[in-house]
């Protein structure tokens, strides 16, 4: 440890110690998913591209989107568009059917099935201020 040198007593010294990162355990951005839907809708058939959630069942999952596919008025296909983030497995993600451009029909129920749990958040800077008390 270098300690310097030129200090007098009652200098002030500062340094600052980055942040710990934090990883919330069991939860992370979207990586898998299955879906359920009724048909019915009078939709088009088309692909809708970066659909949102409706409604959802997480606490703090938020930014997901996907690719919809709807042939012969029901939801065929459903990929992941952008992941979002700080969702569980087992959240439920709803996009109602009129989001599908529906008048009747059920809405489409996506669950997560697995999150990628490397979501890491920096914690905040912590600055340290000491007075020089002795010299060596």
């Amino acid at each position: 440890m270098n300690a310097g040198t030129g200090y007098k007593v009652a200098d002030q010294l500062s340094a600052t110690l980055p942040g710990e990162d934090t990883i919330t355990p069991g939860t992370g951005e979207v990586l898998t998913t299955s879906f359920t839907a009724g048909d019915g809708l009078d939709a088009a058939d088309e692909t809708l591209v970066g659909v949102a959630s409706s409604s959802t069942t997480s606490i703090s999952g938020a930014g997901a989107s996907f690719d919809i596919t709807i042939t012969g008025g029901a939801v065929t296909d459903v990929q992941l568009n952008a992941a979002g983030a700080d969702y569980e497995a087992a959240d439920e993600i709803t996009i109602f059917a009129s989001d599908l451009g529906a008048t009747t029909g059920t809405d489409l129920v996506i669950t997560v099935a697995t999150v990628d749990e490397d979501t890491i958040s920096a914690g905040p800077d912590v600055t340290i201020t000491a007075a020089v008390s002795t010299i060596a």
